[in-house]
């Protein structure tokens, strides 16, 4: 575990998983300006076009925590929603530069998901979450390592260097991105299964 630890921390100092950050934290800067752009024209439709995506995981959440879970099952679905898409950011390395929109992307409708769910919340703030930490460590190692894959022209001959790559860069995937989106995956569970016992609490408390 100790020797895990530290490898963590190394790939956490390397230029591509810094990069990843930089955008991602652009994205999520950005997602403010759009957010505020939707009723002021000529923007209003462009922004509209920017918010379908998020405002659709807000119905999506919405849903999640009407539904009954138990904690095995909202954990296993959170685990796999999230590593699906920390696969799909490792693999878009296979086509140049696009880690670095998908990246800046996900910032930016982390930020706006934030602000529709409560827009007097500094989209800041979400990063000192405990799950969200874990999940942008998780997010950015895998992008880093697409940003690895993605340097290279796509060409036949290059696209079965890549595969080879793959194959060698696949392991740090598992290795770190799948274990934090574990622990991130059970507090957020657990947090959620909290909150609805608590307002079931205080609402079997009122009605009494």
């Amino acid at each position: 575990m100790k020797q895990w630890f530290w490898q963590l921390l190394s790939l956490l100092g390397t230029t591509g998983f810094l990069t990843m950050v930089v955008f991602f934290l652009a994205g999520v800067y950005m997602s403010k300006g759009v957010f505020y752009l939707t009723g002021k024209k000529p923007f209003a439709r462009i922004a509209g076009l920017l918010l379908i995506f998020p405002r659709y995981m807000v119905l999506v959440v919405k849903k999640i925590l009407v539904k009954r879970w138990s904690f095995p099952e909202l954990l296993l679905f959170i685990f796999i929603y999230n590593s699906v898409s920390v696969y799909t950011g490792f693999i878009s390395g296979f086509i140049p530069g696009l880690p670095y929109f998908l990246i800046f992307f996900t910032g930016l409708n982390i930020g706006l998901v934030s602000l529709l769910t409560d827009p007097r919340a500094g989209t800041f703030l979400l990063l000192l979450n405990p799950v969200a930490i874990l999940e942008i460590l998780a997010v950015g190692i895998a992008y880093s390592n697409g940003l690895m894959l993605s340097v290279f022209p796509f060409t036949v001959t290059v696209f079965q260097e890549k595969l080879i790559l793959y194959t060698e860069l696949f392991p740090v995937i598992y290795r770190y991105s799948l274990p934090l989106l574990l622990m991130a995956a059970c507090l957020e569970s657990g947090m959620i299964i909290l909150m609805k016992k608590l307002e079931n609490r205080d609402s079997s408390d009122q009605s009494s």
